[in-house]
């Protein structure tokens, strides 16, 4: 199964920035190619075109003084223009007088038009070119509306689009590779030291304190590398802070098992001294004194287990066998307060895991739920092979925790206010060192609400 986070998301800063920046320079490359060679063209060819049309009206000139008006007709016949061709864009011939040479009507806003020197006249809302020739006989002749078939006002629909599609030819692809490469190094320079400080603060909240922006990152003199810097001086900040807590208690710890060993032998001295009178009141004392012991010894693995750089003492581990143990002890103690517990278990193969620690997470869960679970009820508790993973869930049978209260539960020193108060036992450590403990195997552990009531405690650890 691919992991969500590895998979290629096209939704990152890096494709953001590396596709906008790519796709505005296309544009812009693409809108100055097409522009240029657009103008370019249509330049070109509009001077072939009227180069070709005064060609053409000079050697109409040159049919009509030669052969006459019939000949001009012939001439113009033979080209596509002539009366049959030609009758909604006749082709005058005028001499320098405005007189029609090929007897068409003409009228006086042609007249005008070409009195006022126009180059194009209209008809009927349609250009018309003009030329004006000299002929052989030394006299201007007004040559109206022939042009080169050749090069006709409407270009060919292959040629009116070939500047828009410059990417077929070798420079539209050099043209998207430079720019693509661009793009890509920009994104690249502005959205790696984000991805290394994106693994950094990943790391810490793995719980790797030592977790740093290393590299070039740091010895950048703009914004990012600023932030590289503030986010080492932050974690660097947090690592001497939680060293100095996990090592005050890590000592105080230690200090008060002193005090409460000479307390317990204080406390033997005294039964002795005071023989069945004081007996009620030594037991109380006895029994504190153990739950103070038992404290110190929660609070002594936990440190334990939040020290970074912790090694299990990892071998050949079968679960069935450790959860029916587990399970074994917690139904002595339930059967002392009317409950009991009852185990589900597929065999299953060997698992490489610390013995001990493992045995204290599982015994934690099932103790924690017989403490909650409603008397004269049992504790459920299944081993099963789910997804490649081996599954251990446990069920009480109590009033459950409120949804908002589920993510704390494996937050230290966490006891939920109504339900997993402090009058039902625990100091909520228990389920805070499964959860280290479970964590350190690779494993996660997570809890709900069963949908038939009582809480649900899910374990899952690797095969």
């Amino acid at each position: 199964m691919i992991n969500a986070s590895k998979r290629l998301r096209f939704n990152t800063i890096f494709w953001k920035i590396f596709l906008s920046y790519w796709l505005v320079m296309v544009i812009i490359v693409s809108v100055t190619f097409v522009a240029v060679t657009l103008f370019a063209d249509r330049d070109r060819w509009e001077m072939e075109r009227r180069f070709a049309a005064q060609t053409k009206a000079q050697v109409l000139v040159t049919v009509y003084e030669h052969n006459g008006a019939k000949g001009a007709e012939r001439w113009l016949h033979r080209r596509g223009h002539g009366r049959d061709h030609g009758k909604d864009s006749p082709v005058y011939l005028l001499d320098d007088e405005f007189k029609e040479l090929l007897s068409k009507p003409v009228s006086a806003h042609l007249k005008q038009a070409l009195a006022d020197g126009d180059t194009v006249y209209f008809e009927n809302n349609r250009p018309r070119s003009v030329q004006k020739i000299l002929g052989q006989d030394g006299r201007f002749y007004w040559v109206v509306g022939l042009v080169s078939r050749d090069h006709s006002h409407r270009r060919p629909r292959g040629d009116r689009l070939a500047p828009f599609f410059p990417f077929k030819t070798l420079s539209g692809f050099l043209t998207l590779l430079v720019t693509g490469m661009i793009s890509y190094l920009l994104a690249r320079h502005l959205t790696s030291p984000v991805r290394q400080l994106q693994l950094a603060a990943q790391g810490m909240g793995a719980g790797n304190l030592t977790a740093r922006v290393a590299g070039k990152v740091v010895a950048r003199r703009d914004e990012l590398g600023e932030l590289a810097n503030d986010f080492n001086a932050m974690a660097d900040e947090i690592e001497r802070l939680v060293s100095t807590q996990q090592r005050m208690l890590r000592d105080v710890s230690h200090e008060l098992r002193s005090p409460l060993a000479r307390l317990q032998v204080a406390l033997g001295l005294a039964r002795k001294a005071a023989g069945d009178s004081c007996e009620k009141d030594h037991d109380r004392i006895e029994k504190e004194v153990e739950r103070l012991d038992e404290l110190i010894g929660q609070v002594i693995a936990l440190v334990r287990l939040e020290t970074p750089g912790q090694e299990l003492n990892k071998t050949a581990v079968a679960l069935d066998k450790l959860l029916g143990e587990v399970v074994s002890d917690a139904q002595f103690e339930a059967a002392s307060c009317n409950k009991s517990v009852e185990l589900e278990a597929t065999p299953v193969a060997d698992i490489q895991a610390d013995p001990e620690l493992l045995h204290r997470a599982l015994e934690n869960v099932v103790r924690n739920a017989v403490a909650y679970t409603a008397e004269g009820s049992s504790v459920s508790v299944r081993l099963m092979i789910e997804g490649g993973q081996q599954v251990v869930t446990v069920r009480d049978q109590g009033d459950g925790v409120d949804e908002s209260s589920l993510g704390s539960l494996f937050d230290a020193f966490y006891r939920e206010s109504d339900a997993r108060d402090r009058e039902s036992g625990g100091y909520g450590l228990g389920l805070a060192i499964a959860q280290r403990a479970i964590v350190l195997h690779g494993g996660q552990i997570s809890a709900r609400n069963h949908p038939e009531g009582g809480l649900e405690v899910e374990i899952r650890l690797p095969q």
